[in-house]
């Protein structure tokens, strides 16, 4: 079996897909991490502005 069907090059290197596969999947994990955090955090302080704002009347 050929080395090409299980390995990407990349120039001299040689990554196996299972490598790419983990590298990909970590990529797309930690986009969403962050996003959702992002989110969470602008969600706290829309209502957080929002209860100062009901507190002043």
């Amino acid at each position: 079996m050929p080395s090409e069907i299980i390995a990407v090059a990349f120039g001299e290197i040689d990554i196996s897909k299972g490598t790419i596969y983990l590298i990909v999947f970590l990529t797309v994990f930690m986009f969403s991490a962050v996003g959702i955090s992002t989110l969470r955090l602008f969600s706290f302080s829309d209502t957080d502005s929002e209860n100062e704002k009901n507190n002043d009347n």
